[in-house]
């Protein structure tokens, strides 16, 4: 594993667990797993809803977010 991407990993976890140890002293431990599990199976939801909808939101018509590309082109930026 690459160097950046171990402090990438790094940067997250650490206030992951400056949250963790508080919350396990003030709500206890059986209710800080059950919060990590519900936050974990929302992030499963969303992941799957991508992997479902993907194709079809990105088939999506344009909603009017201006072409950033374009607009650099045109001078505009």
């Amino acid at each position: 594993m690459s160097t950046w991407i171990r402090a990438f990993r790094s940067l997250l976890l650490a206030p992951a667990s400056m949250l963790f140890i508080p919350s396990v002293e003030t709500i206890g431990v059986a209710a800080t797993n059950t919060l990590a599990a519900v936050l974990t199976l929302v992030g499963y939801f969303l992941v799957w809803l991508m992997i479902r909808y993907g194709k079809q939101m990105r088939a999506c018509p344009d909603v009017g977010c201006p072409d950033f590309d374009a607009q650099v082109a045109n001078g505009n930026m």
